[in-house]
């Protein structure tokens, strides 16, 4: 016997996360799967964004995921610093778990299947490591990013969320500083205060190779910190990756059944790294063409400014 839906979701992401929602709050009732291989969704991230960039169709069903927000952010290169009246916000893995979770529980027809391994992603169904076969009208493959392309650079970070003995301006985010050592293509740090003494400082460069000695810029943002004359009373998390930057305008998107979405299919922004306007542009197309066709000139275009 085979489990049918109107859509199946590989990955618990941010970009199936992104498409659960907009579908949901447009069907309410439609038939979702969504299949994570981890015990818990979206990972160990942090999604950052400009709050201008989240397009007005999705404000109503986004917003519950904006855990903070910044009505202006700092950038600092040599020579220039600057304070930028325009807001920023954030989303965690945990809240973003929290968020998805809730809104499949509160749908009658959506079911989430956690620890759950898939073996193959066809156009139209699903099968799982145990042989399980589940169909959908349609399949969105979301896993992750694949490895690298031939034209490849990468993006890598490692961060950290402390609790500070000194605190800091929680009304200003600071976005870059760029004001320090380049040892790589291009080198930043950021301070994100989720209160006066809570922050996330994450240490972020572009290289060639994708090897990441955590340890190594570990100690960075920790000197980083040091050098501003604050002081950590606790490390309460880390986060760290390496996310395939293939350097250049347009990735390989595919238009044929099944939708690779997110990462894996080339839909975020290629200089910079940015998930959240891109995923969400490809979750309201989907909300909007869910009882239809997705694939279509309206899909070739926006797939097109990628």
């Amino acid at each position: 016997m085979v489990d049918r839906y109107d859509l199946v979701l590989v990955g618990g992401g941010l970009q199936n996360g992104l498409i659960a929602l907009g579908v949901l709050a447009r069907r309410p009732d439609a038939r979702i799967l969504m299949i994570e291989r981890g015990a818990a969704l979206g990972g160990n991230h942090t999604w950052s964004f400009h709050v201008d960039s989240v397009p007005e169709e999705a404000r109503g069903w986004f917003a519950p995921l904006v855990e903070h927000r910044w009505e202006r952010y700092q950038v600092r290169f040599p020579g220039l610093e600057k304070i930028v009246p325009q807001a920023y916000a954030t989303c965690s893995s945990e809240h973003f778990a929290k968020v998805v979770g809730a809104r499949f529980a509160a749908a009658p027809n959506a079911e989430l299947r956690l620890a759950t391994e898939v073996d193959e992603v066809g156009t139209d169904n699903v099968r799982l490591a145990d042989g399980t076969i589940v169909a959908g009208r349609h399949v969105v493959d979301a896993r992750g990013p694949r490895g690298p392309s031939a034209d490849s650079g990468f993006q890598k970070f490692v961060g950290l969320e402390v609790e500070l003995a000194t605190p800091v301006d929680a009304t200003t985010a600071l976005l870059m500083d760029a004001t320090v050592a380049q040892p790589d293509a291009f080198r930043f740090v950021y301070l994100l205060p989720f209160s006066p003494t809570r922050a996330l400082i994450e240490d972020t460069y572009f290289a060639n190779g994708p090897e990441l000695d955590v340890a190594a810029v570990r100690q960075r943002v920790l000197a980083w910190i040091a050098q501003r004359g604050l002081t950590v009373k606790e490390i309460v998390r880390e986060e760290h990756g390496v996310l395939p930057m293939p350097w250049r305008a347009g990735g390989p998107i595919a238009r044929v059944p099944p939708l690779v979405a997110g990462y894996r299919g080339g839909w975020f922004h290629p200089a910079t790294g940015y998930s959240v306007p891109v995923a969400l542009r490809l979750a309201c197309h989907v909300a909007k063409t869910f009882d239809g066709e997705v694939f279509g000139p309206a899909f070739d275009a926006l797939a097109g400014e990628i």
